[in-house]
């Protein structure tokens, strides 16, 4: 008999055909939710389960000091060497830009809406972190984000950034910071998933 309505215990099949190879996809697991406060600009996951294949950072932030905007960024491990590259493209309805870095001290991630843009505008990210937990290479991240500013052209239109970057460590990822120049407005939301292979 085939289960392909599809209840989370049970396998699946391709079609309708019992009889069929069972074919049970990745999964995403939620791990933890953090949220800003007003005041902080540092949010950490530490004790991150070594049971997964990759990990996923969901965001939606916006920040609240007096600029246009702020800048977003992921440093794994406490790490703050010169141990990150990463490149980056991104248009504002304008132009297009491109840029990295070889060496920093953090994953740029995107630039995310400040106090100067339209109000309740947030920016949203999906960050993945590739075999977090492989002793055996560098991990790589690659990100994709954007936001639209209602309109408003006085600072941007609206931002769409691809990221990829590199962390050039062996270590297994057990914890990792979302970080910004300025405090995270209230709302903002930081959830790390885990993805099973």
């Amino acid at each position: 008999m085939s289960n392909a309505g599809g209840f989370k215990s049970l396998n699946r099949y391709y079609d309708m055909l019992a009889g069929n190879a069972t074919f049970n996809p990745s999964s995403y697991e939620s791990i933890a939710t953090l949220t800003g406060n007003g005041t902080s600009s540092s949010l950490t996951f530490s004790s991150i389960p070594s049971t997964y294949k990759h990990l996923q950072i969901r965001v939606l932030v916006r920040g609240v000091r007096a600029f246009a905007a702020e800048q977003l960024y992921v440093r794994l491990n406490g790490d703050s060497g010169s141990n990150y590259a990463y490149h980056y493209l991104y248009g504002d309805g304008v132009a297009t830009t491109a840029s990295g870095a070889a060496s920093n001290n953090v994953f740029l991630v995107n630039e995310f809406p400040a106090a100067n843009e339209n109000a309740n505008i947030f920016s949203t990210s999906i960050i993945d972190i590739i075999d977090y937990e492989n002793t055996n290479k560098y991990k790589t991240m690659r990100s994709l984000s954007g936001y639209d500013n209602n309109g408003n052209t006085a600072n941007y239109a609206g931002k769409s950034w691809l990221g990829s970057g590199l962390w050039m460590s062996s270590a297994s990822v057990t914890s990792l910071s979302v970080l910004s120049n300025g405090a995270f407005a209230n709302n903002t939301s930081v959830s790390l998933y885990g993805i099973k292979g």
